[in-house]
C-alpha cells in the first residue's frame, strides 16, 4: 500500500505544475493560520476553559466573533500574499 501511494505521489509531482502546488500551500496557510491564532488567543488570553458539559451537552452555538475574526485573517493573509507581497 505504501509503495502504491509513493508511486501515485511521484506521478502527481511530475504531472502537476509546481505553481499550482505553491498556491495550494498558500491556501492552506490562509485557512489554518487565522484559525490557529483564534484557538491560541481563546485559550491563553480569554482563558475560557471548556468542560465536557459545555462541549457535549449544550446546544450548538456558533461563535460569530470567531468566524468574523477568521474571515478577516483569511482576507488579510490573501491580500498580503497576492496583492501586496512587498509589504
Amino acid at each position: 500500500m505504501a509503495f502504491i501511494t509513493m508511486l501515485i505521489g511521484i506521478i502527481l509531482a511530475i504531472v502537476i505544475p509546481l505553481e499550482q502546488y505553491v498556491n495550494f500551500l498558500l491556501l492552506i496557510g490562509a485557512s489554518f493560520i487565522p484559525a490557529s491564532s483564534i484557538i491560541i488567543s481563546d485559550y491563553f488570553l480569554v482563558k475560557r476553559r471548556y468542560t465536557d458539559d459545555i462541549l457535549y451537552n449544550k446546544p450548538y452555538k456558533v461563535n460569530y466573533s470567531g468566524v468574523i475574526a477568521w474571515v478577516v485573517g483569511f482576507i488579510v493573509y490573501y491580500l498580503l500574499t497576492y496583492k501586496y507581497p512587498y509589504i
